[in-house]
Formats: structure tokens, sequence, C-alpha cells
């Protein structure tokens, strides 16, 4: 008998996600382990249920069953007896590149030839080949569409790789990202288990592959609960959900539609009550706002200056208003390249953070060097350690005798290392870089072919391509720390204090890639031939929720950024969504701050980190006044509370003094006692000092 399925629906802070938690623990309960099955978006999603779950007062739980659907599939797999390997995707870039050349050398790409060795047209066909399996565009169907409208030769290229790497796959039984799910439904399917509750919590809408399993678990559990994000006047950002119910209602009988009401499980404060019932509305008919406290806009001087301005503002909420790292949030649409510049900022002021971004093996120092050592020896002279054709495999072992030969390898094993901020020292970089030079020989065995010798240049092209697309430094614990995350990322959470960052106007939405494969026209009159492919309209919708779903995740505090210039002081306009917010309100009703100098000078009196303050005691120190300076001396040149538990420098005020006079660090790593402040007679008695200095 199939499940009961219930839809539970409503709008941001409704309580859906409490609501099917409290089912789900009755259940676990009542149960053995493995009767329950909660199905996540992202990996911190899951976390933070199996956090919430414990938070009722629970002691613990064996076997909560709480994943992502991409983790459930991989178990699934890891279950069934057919042997099916996984392929990584490194490994996809392999393969992809093997039959890029395979075409070239037999004389079968015109189209792609002026860029076939080149590791940008294996990017854009590995995304091409990702995007037809999400969607399970078969390449016959790709085939049929492309007759349709007319067969070119890119098709006819695109088609028979597309081809070729199906058939390499399934020959020898492997499966990448998006064939897991295939797998996984395939298993599902001749496997006759029962389930006791099946959750989808967290999600807009499912691929067809997604939909059949849980077609399948609901054939086989007691109970199937799904939530989704509506409202019951739903706005054109909603269209996604309101699409993903139909299909359910499709694909399931006698489905119960619960809606739960605004403010349900936790009233908003009013002005995001108001934002979250007007964003993205019909302007003719919002009201003002009457009131926007706990809303501010920051337009920041230039990138660097809004993580500047967003450090500082969380220093200060942490320092003077003891909110814990943990409830704060950095949110950008991608967090791609902002690795290195937070880093350095929060670093700066002792913020303790973890950064979702991934970094690429061609960020590391160390492989920096590397990389630089053996183009000397294509370009300049050659090492005799190295071998003239190799392997990839091969060219690992040469290169690790040559970092050994000129001490490099000694550096990069030393056990006292800086971690960077992907959190990887040197030598598990190193390490990660020896495993992926491996895993093309790897393939080829799996393959059955000989993996291909490669001379020194073709060698070094290979590395940068590995380097360049070998990714590092996501996951692990983020309990303690302020996260900064993609919109993506965020969209599940509970999030305190939320900054939206980056909100420029070419940011989020961001624009539509030139890169592409297909040109918006050409995916359009695919479309029309019944392709499901994905059209500019449907994007447009799903970035407008994806911004709506992540700034609702805000339940005391929201802070919207951008820089109002670029890194060339020239002025950039905010995003279209940030005036949304803002007509939403009413025009000028929401705090703005404007930060348009460029100086490298703190403003204030209130320097945050050592930094800061030894910029501003030079700084007034031009300036004629020496006591600032001489308190820095006086200090060694460190500032109380540097490494102490707030970390905030702040300016006390003597009789007799300017009121930029005197550092007094009132809460240092001593506690803050007045004995290691620093008097105004002992700053004079150090001007000298400082003006010989200067």
């Amino acid at each position: 008998m199939p499940a009961k399925v219930t839809i539970i629906a409503g709008p941001p802070q409704s309580g859906k996600t409490e609501r099917l938690l409290g089912r789900y623990r009755r259940v676990l309960a009542e149960n053995n382990p493995g009767a329950t099955l909660w199905l996540a978006p992202t990996w911190r999603a899951a976390a933070e249920v199996r956090w919430r779950l414990l938070a009722a007062g629970a002691a613990g739980c064996f076997s909560p069953g709480v994943m992502t659907f991409e983790k459930f599939a991989e178990a699934v797999i890891q279950a069934a007896p057919a042997v099916v390997r996984p392929m990584t995707g490194l490994m996809k870039r392999h393969l992809i590149r093997q039959l890029i050349d395979e075409q070239l050398d037999a004389g079968r790409l015109e189209h792609f030839r002026p860029i076939a060795r080149t590791g940008g047209l294996v990017d854009l066909v590995s995304e091409f080949i990702s995007e037809l399996k999400r969607l399970e565009i078969w390449p016959e169907e790709f085939q049929r569409a492309c007759n349709s409208r007319g067969m070119t030769q890119k098709d006819v290229e695109l088609l028979e790789i597309y081809t070729a790497y199906q058939q390499c796959l399934h020959e020898h039984q492997l499966y990448d990202a998006e064939g897991r799910f295939w797998s996984a439904r395939d298993w599902l399917s001749a496997k006759p288990q029962a389930a006791g509750l099946v959750v989808a919590d967290g999600f807009t809408d499912f691929t067809r592959t997604q939909h059949e399993i849980i077609e399948i678990l609901a054939g086989r559990a007691d109970e199937l609960l799904i939530s989704l994000t509506l409202e019951k006047e739903p706005r054109p950002l909603f269209l996604k959900p309101l699409a993903t119910l139909a299909e359910l209602r499709r694909r399931h009988e006698n489905v119960v539609f619960e809606e739960l009401p605004r403010g349900a499980f936790r009233k908003p404060w009013p002005a995001m009550a108001h934002i979250e019932k007007t964003l993205f509305a019909n302007p003719r008919r919002v009201q003002p706002a009457e009131s926007t406290d706990g809303v501010e806009i920051i337009a920041a001087a230039g990138p660097i200056g809004e993580i500047e301005q967003i450090g500082s503002r969380i220093k200060l909420l942490m320092v003077e208003d003891g909110v814990p790292p943990g409830e704060i949030a950095v949110v950008f649409r991608s967090t791609q390249h902002l690795g290195a510049l937070v880093a350095e900022v929060f670093g700066r002021l002792g913020i303790p953070f973890a950064i979702e971004a991934a970094t690429t093996l061609d960020r590391s120092p160390v492989l920096k060097a590397f990389v630089a050592l053996l183009r000397m020896d294509v370009e300049d002279q050659q090492f005799d350690e190295l071998p003239e054709w190799a392997t990839l495999s091969e060219w690992a072992e040469a290169w690790q005798r040559l970092a050994a030969a000129t001490g490099l390898l000694r550096v990069i094993e030393q056990e006292e290392q800086p971690v960077s901020y992907v959190g990887l020292p040197d030598r598990l970089v190193w390490q990660r870089l020896m495993g992926a030079l491996t895993i093309g020989d790897t393939l080829s065995g799996w393959l059955k072919r000989r993996p291909p010798k490669l001379d020194r240049r073709e060698a070094l092209a290979a590395l940068m391509d590995i380097l360049a697309s070998e990714h590092i430094g996501t996951g692990g614990d983020e309990s303690g720390q302020v996260r900064v995350l993609s919109a993506a990322g965020a969209r599940a959470l509970q999030i305190p204090h939320l900054f939206m960052a980056g909100l420029s106007e070419k940011a989020f939405p961001p624009p539509d890639r030139d890169e592409k494969l297909y040109a918006e026209a050409e995916c359009q009159r695919l479309i029309d031939e019944g392709l499901p492919l994905v059209a500019r309209t449907e994007r447009n919708r799903e970035e407008m929720l994806l911004f709506y779903e992540t700034i609702t995740r805000a339940s005391r505090r929201l802070y919207l950024s951008y820089p109002a210039m670029d890194d060339s002081a020239q002025p950039l306009s905010p995003s279209p969504y940030l005036a949304e917010v803002e007509q939403a309100c009413g025009p000028g009703r929401i705090r703005r701050r404007e930060f348009s100098d460029l100086s490298p000078i703190p403003p204030g009196d209130e320097p945050l980190c050592r930094r800061e303050f030894r910029i501003k005691a030079v700084a007034t120190a031009l300036e004629g006044n020496v006591s600032l300076l001489a308190g820095l001396i006086a200090e060694g040149g460190r500032g109380k509370g540097e490494g102490g538990e707030s970390h905030l420098a702040r300016i006390s005020h003597q009789p007799g003094t300017s009121q930029n006079s005197v550092p007094l660090l009132r809460r240092s790593s001593a506690g803050g006692d007045p004995k290691h402040c620093l008097p105004f007679r002992q700053a004079v008695a150090h001007r000298g000092v400082a003006e010989n200095i200067l």
C-alpha cells in the first residue's frame, strides 16, 4: 500500500521544519534504527537537522537517517550487490579529454578544432554533459531535438562525445555524479525493503530521477512528508515550488496538502515580516514598512572595503553585544575566489571563521613554486632526474624525486607549518596533488586502456590542468565560527545575524555566461523541440527565490552590503534585488551607511586590530600628535588585547588630552585592569622617541 503523502507548505519561519521534526522524533522513539529517512538539500542543512533533533532534550540517537540526497544515493549503491564504481570529477575530466583527443586525431572535430587542446573546452563539455544528465536527456533525445531544428556541426561533435562518454560508463560499470541517482533508482526498484517514515525538507524542486526515487520510497514507506516554501497568494518567484507541487500531485495518489500560516512557528521582527510579505510583489500594492529596525544597507568603498566593513561590524557584534560567532553568517551569491580576501581581513581582526569556498590547488604557494621549477625544466634547462616520456603516475614519482633533490620536499614536510585558509598544510596539499596525478592511470586501468605517455611539456600542461580543476578545502566543523557561505548553502539554515554581501549589479543575480556552448537563442530552439533545458526566464525566477529564501533566514538582524566602487574606484551599481528590498520597505526608510573614503587610515577612534592601531598611530603622528605612536612604542609595538578574549582596542580619554591622544586598551588579555593602560604622561615621556623615528 502506498505511503500517506503529506505536503507541508508555508512561507519562511512558518514552522515547516519544526513540524516535520516533531513527527520524526516520535517515529525515531517508537521504532528500531533504520526505520526513518530524512533527505536534506545540503550537508549543512542535514547537520542542523541532526542538531535540532537533539536540542529537544534527547540524550542521543542511533542511526537518525539524516543525510543529503547525494549521500543517500551513495549509500544505496554501496549496498548493491553489483560492482559499480564511482568516477570522480577529475576522472571525468580525464575521460572527456581522451574522447576529445580521439575525435581530433580521427579528423572529426571541425567546429571545436581551434580550442580542442585547451582545458576550457574540457570544462565546457563537462558542464554540458552534466546538465544533460541532470535533466536526464539521453544522447538519442538530444539527437532527435537537434535533427528537428536542423543538425549543425557543433551538434554532431557534441553528440559524438556525449555518446562515447555514456558508452564508456555503461560498458565498464562506472557512474558519475549525476549517474549515481540513476544507479540508486535502479537498485531501489529491485530491492523490496520497507521504511517507516521518509521526509524531504528544504527542497524547491527535484530532478526527474529524484522524483522517481521518491516514488519508489513512497511505495514502501508508511508515511512520506515533503515541505515546500509557498504562500497563499504566490508571487512569480514561487513558480518553481508551485510546479514541484503540481508534479508531486501528479505522481502520488491522495496527497494531503497542509498550509501553515506566516509566523506560526517564529514571528519575525516587524521589518522582516514586512519584507517577507512584500518582496518582489506588485509595487502598486505595497505599503511602506512601519519600521525597518534591524535592517541596514552598507555601501562600501570597493570589494576589499566591503569585507573590512563587514568584519568591523562583526567584531563589534561579538565584543560589544556578546553575539557568539556561530550566530553570524556572511552570505555571497558565490564564495568562489573570496577565500584569500576573507581570510586576510577576518584573520587580521581576530574573527574565527569557516568559509564554504573551495579553492583550487593552483592557489597553493608551495605548488606555485613547484610549477615555476618545472617551467625552468621545460623552458631553460632540463633536470637529469626527469624522464623524457612517462605516464602521469610515473611523472608523479619523478617529480617527487625532484622535489626531494631540490629541498622543496623538506620544506613541504615540515611539522610546524601555518595552516592556510583552506585548512590544509603544505604536506597535505602535496599529498592531494600526488594522488590526483595517479587518478588518470587508475581510470585507464578501469577502461582497459594503456595510460598515455607524455613528454615534459605535455606533462606540465596536464599538471596545470589538474591544479586548476582539483578543489580543496570544503567541509569540516564550523561550530563556534562565523560562517562565510554561498546563498545556496545558506538557504535552509537558521541565521540570527545575516550579512547578505556582494550585492552589486552583476553579482546577484549573476549575468549569463559568455563562455557557453549554446547561446540563449540556441537553447530556446532546443527547448521548443522538447528538451527540458532551463530557459533564461526560469533562471531569473530561481535567482529571485534564492535571494528571497536567503535573506529570510535572518531571525534578528539583516545587513545588505555591496561595493559601491570597483578596484579601479569606478562606481558600481547595486543589485536590482537590493532595489527591490528598498522598494518593498519604502524609499529611504532603510538605514544606509556609505563609506566612500579609500584612505587606509581606519575611521573613528576605536582601532579593532593591531594593524589598524599601527596605521592610526602613524597617521596621527604625521599630523603632529605623536602620543599614539609613543604609546605603541612603549607597549613594544603590540596593542594589549591582541590575542586576548576580545581583540578590541578601545580609546580612552585622559584629562587634559585631546580625544585621540592616548590608547587605553580597556579590554586586554590581562582582563582590562587599569594598571595595563598607558597614561598620558607616559606617552609624553616617549614623545622624543617617536619624533626621532619619524
